[in-house]
């Protein structure tokens, strides 16, 4: 099973007017592939930020293998 980094962010402009991604939160999950990974994060995040979909809170998620 292989790890991989799961980052939730979300797209805001700053005062000139560029967007910027904001970070909203990153989980490190174990799973058998990115798909999975990316299932398991959005479930502990929806249970963390105590919303029925993580895209209340966030725009954007990044899965990436996690650093061993």
């Amino acid at each position: 099973m292989s790890r991989f980094r799961v980052s939730f962010f979300k797209r805001l402009q700053n005062s000139q007017g560029h967007q910027f991604k904001c970070l909203q939160d990153r989980f490190d999950i174990p799973a058998s592939d990115a798909a999975q990974a990316e299932m398991q994060a959005a479930r502990q995040f929806e249970q963390l930020h105590r919303t029925r979909n993580w895209r209340t809170n966030a725009d954007v998620i990044e899965v990436e293998p996690a650093q061993q």
